[in-house]
């Protein structure tokens, strides 16, 4: 008989087990390096630690690459968009100009996603850069600085506050109704359409929305130089406008007094996030508490939308 070491058949019969527990689910596995993490799970911690701590610490973590880039962006469209050429000739280039300073970060994105995804605990450098490029807080605290201004009685102090929500300020519009529509805004593009590009496309959708938010606010509606960033940031950004609207209009069904049915059939009929936010809201003080409030509970419901996702997910691997 061949010679069996003593106690063989009962670790094999161990072994046996461990691996049929581990092909029903019984054992958890993590994808990809030991301590790396599922991106749906890290996109919740990360939007719980900003809506929680969220301020200038996140925020501070982007300003020196942000400045860089403003740099870069000011002093092409100085070198490459001037009056004496044809309007075509700007249009050309500001599309060369958008997209030759949107694929460096589409490729940082991928060389971070790589190194996050296959390097042992890698993803806690991933974490903060989520949490800080998916920017709930930071709208809320500078519309409540707004309305601080304006229960002070102070309109100069809510004006500098407002320069936080809304850097190019509509003359023909009042300072009430600006905070709003700005808070609007603000959750859909700073909040909502980050999420979206990280869950299409990781780290490099993330950067290149953020990327290209930056470069739509420079470059401005005026002139044919940014028309490339405006529209496509028009149409990246417009499943997550749409999405922003309408958990803005779930909000009102919390909120006692607030009027859903408008709020709703603004959201569907293709309305901005604050002209919904602003629906059924006045323009005065004690709105603006009111706003704050259904801007919350929009985060709220936005960070549960992600974590539905994450179940139907872990549901479906679970039948398969």
């Amino acid at each position: 008989m061949p010679f069996r070491e003593p106690g063989s058949a009962e670790r094999l019969r161990q072994l046996t087990a461990i691996a049929q527990l581990s092909m029903l689910g019984g054992m958890p596995s993590l994808p990809g390096a030991f301590g790396s993490a599922d991106p749906l799970i890290l996109l919740l911690l990360a939007m719980g630690l900003e809506g929680y701590l969220g301020g200038a610490w996140l925020t501070g973590l982007l300003t020196a690459p942000r400045a860089r880039l403003v740099r870069a962006a000011r002093e092409l469209q100085r070198r490459l968009d001037r009056a004496e050429r044809g309007r075509g000739a700007r249009i050309v280039r500001g599309w060369i100009v958008t997209l030759i300073l949107l694929l460096p970060a589409f490729m940082t994105g991928l060389a971070l996603e790589f190194v996050t995804r296959n390097l042992p605990y890698a993803v806690l450098l991933e974490l903060p850069l989520v949490a800080a490029l998916v920017r709930q807080r930071g709208p809320w605290q500078a519309a409540a600085l707004v309305r601080d201004g304006l229960a002070a009685g102070s309109p100069q102090l809510a004006e500098q506050a407002l320069l936080r929500l809304d850097p190019d300020p509509a003359a023909l519009t009042s300072l009430e109704n600006r905070a709003l529509d700005a808070l609007g805004a603000r959750f859909a593009d700073g909040a909502v359409g980050p999420v979206f590009g990280y869950l299409l496309l990781g780290l490099p959708g993330l950067l290149t929305i953020a990327t290209l938010r930056l470069l739509a606010r420079l470059y401005g509606p005026d002139g044919p130089f940014g028309r490339a960033a405006l529209l496509l940031d028009r149409l990246l950004l417009w499943p997550a406008r749409r999405f922003a609207a309408v958990l803005l209009a779930l909000a009102t069904l919390f909120q006692p007094q607030g009027q859903s049915g408008r709020a709703m059939l603004l959201a569907l009929s293709g309305a901005a996030p604050g002209d919904v936010l602003r629906s059924g809201l006045g323009a005065a003080f004690a709105e603006l508490n009111r706003a704050l409030w259904l801007y919350g509970m929009a985060c709220l419901l936005h960070l549960g939308a992600v974590a539905a996702l994450l179940l139907l997910r872990l549901s479906l691997v679970a039948v398969d």
